[in-house]
């Protein structure tokens, strides 16, 4: 019995773009002639023929956004590996490349260019995993730095980012080469292109998300972070993302709280080298001033502001007494890693706060400055150094505006007291008695 024949790989394109969105192309037989196969281009009905290849590859480039073409090639039961041509602008070119092909007995498809480069991202789906980066062909899924998401959350995640859902039905049993584009593109105009679409044997795969990746760096390592725990469905403060290569855009939920925050967003985690400032600045003169090569910030992000109480970031496995010392400060309305820092329970340490660290001789704390930390006081007892540390960081705090000691006036002439006095002096202050 004859296996039955496998269609050619303009064959199959022709019966996508009957059902989806491709890029508009002619395909060409092999022979010197150049046989035309099949067309689809806008403003022509599908399968039109043209007088002459001449005239079929001038019409596409005509109709192409970039005014460029690719030629693909390939065999009779052979459909990839083919020689590949990039970026065709000339006619007379494009035609020395199909007679080449052709006299190699090979077919060949004329496509538009679609610019890889647009800020959207290409890939494959199958098995119910959308993998993808920007910046690339569907084939980027060969090499290391992909996104690889399951289904519904790369929907909703590149329906966040790009304002659309993409044209992705997640069908088992299929494999789908795909790209998504910020501009309207391809035969119907639209922002999903399919290049490939396969039957498969039924698979399911597992995603396993792990960043930095190529789309991380596009959007800002931190933006990208916070768009996977909204999507978990974490509690991430309203965000909006302004980007250098990609359109604004917003998530997560309002705090109440009427402020905003400013977040310099790089490409990469570079702690302690960029700022995060409270209040609005013009986020284009921020990227100018912060990173004016445009190599390092990708993005500003501007986050609605979080209670002192609730902000800051915390150790898992912190000691109980260190937890409850950090809770403390943020009761006093100060920002954990900005006005203050515990060892062992803050995750961050700020430029310039106030440090409490746990030793072999007890419990230091410090002023820290520019990296550097002049130590304050030592104590074997934590409650000695809890009222100077908590003390001294609501007088830093106070300084910038926020905590319990704005408006107070700070105490001059103790430089001679014993540590008793000014540990009494410290808790008198903290419990509002002086």
């Amino acid at each position: 019995m004859l296996a039955p024949m496998v269609p050619l790989k303009d064959e199959m394109l022709s019966r996508l773009a009957a059902q989806a969105n491709v890029a508009q192309f002619v395909s060409f037989g092999p022979g010197g002639d150049l046989p035309q196969r099949h067309s689809c281009l806008r403003g022509h009905a599908p399968g039109h023929r043209f007088a002459s290849a001449g005239d079929a590859v001038g019409a596409l480039l005509s109709l192409a956004s970039g005014g460029s073409v690719n030629v693909r090639s390939f065999r009779a039961g052979a459909p990839k590996g083919g020689p590949f041509s990039y970026g065709l602008t000339r006619r007379d070119d494009v035609l020395a490349v199909l007679r080449a092909r052709a006299g190699d007995g090979l077919h060949t498809i004329a496509n538009e260019t679609v610019d890889v480069h647009d800020g959207g991202v290409s890939g494959v789906a199958l098995g119910g995993v959308v993998e993808f980066a920007p910046g690339d062909t569907p084939r980027s899924v060969e090499s290391p730095g992909t996104t690889a998401l399951g289904h519904d959350h790369a929907m909703a995640l590149l329906r966040t980012v790009y304002g659309f859902t993409p044209g992705l039905d997640g069908r088992p049993g299929e494999r789908i080469e795909f790209s998504i584009h910020p501009l309207a593109a391809g035969v119907r105009q639209a922002h999903t292109i399919l290049w490939e679409r396969e039957r498969v044997d039924p698979v399911t795969l597992a995603p396993r998300l792990t960043w930095p990746n190529r789309f991380s760096r596009l959007l800002g390592d931190k933006a990208f972070g916070l768009l996977v725990a909204d999507l978990l469905g974490l509690p991430v403060p309203a965000t909006t993302v302004v980007g250098r290569r990609v359109a604004p855009f917003s998530f997560g939920r309002p705090t109440g709280s009427g402020e905003r925050w400013l977040r310099t967003c790089p490409a990469e985690p570079v702690p302690g080298r960029f700022p995060t400032q409270r209040g609005w600045r013009d986020p284009f003169a921020l990227l100018a001033a912060e990173d004016p090569s445009g190599a390092d910030v990708v993005a500003v992000l501007a986050q609605e502001g979080v209670g002192a109480r609730w902000s800051g970031a915390a150790l898992p496995d912190a000691p109980a007494e260190l937890a409850e010392l950090r809770a403390d400060a943020l009761d006093n309305d100060l920002l954990d890693g900005v006005d203050f820092a515990v060892v062992g329970a803050s995750a961050s340490i700020g430029d310039e706060c106030i440090v409490l660290e746990p030793g072999a001789d007890g419990y230091a704390v410090g002023y820290r400055d520019g990296g550097v930390t002049r130590g304050l006081f030592t104590s074997r007892a934590l409650a000695q150094a809890r009222a100077v540390f908590l003390d001294e960081a609501c007088w830093l705090g106070a300084e910038r505006g926020r905590g319990s000691y704005v408006g107070r006036s700070q105490a001059v002439g103790t430089e001679d007291w014993t540590p008793a006095q000014v540990v009494a002096a410290y808790e008198r202050r903290l419990l509002g008695e002086s």
